[in-house]
């Protein structure tokens, strides 16, 4: 019987050793895989800082290029306004020139006329 008792007793020994074994494992990968995983969280932190970063460029870059649009949009409101005053003034020129051609037309042919009765 004391064969048996210290047969169990080594058999207790051994799973106590391999339960430490095996406890000492658990720990060393769950320090590992707590590691890892702060890694990872710092990395995605990272990452959303990034995206941050960019949202943030092309928010200035969209406010940019409205205020250039705007820009665009008010040059090319002035020279259209520029463009229909010249083209105002051309048009009042042309109908001044288009009535004195007519006026002296009438002139010529009343003068030619008068060269013709006599």
């Amino acid at each position: 019987m004391e064969r048996n008792v210290d047969s169990l007793s080594a058999n207790v020994e051994s799973l106590a050793r391999t339960v430490v074994t095996l406890v000492t494992t658990v720990d060393a990968l769950g320090t590992s895989v707590d590691a890892r995983a702060d890694r990872l969280e710092a990395r995605a932190d990272g990452l959303e800082a990034a995206i941050e970063r960019l949202s943030d460029r092309v928010v200035r870059l969209e406010d940019k290029m409205d205020a250039g649009f705007a820009r665009v949009d008010a040059n090319a409101t002035r020279l259209e306004d520029k463009m229909d005053g010249g083209f105002s003034r051309i048009e009042h020129k042309l109908d001044q020139f288009i009535g004195a051609q007519i006026q002296a037309n009438q002139m010529f042919d009343r003068r030619l006329r008068a060269t013709g009765e006599r």
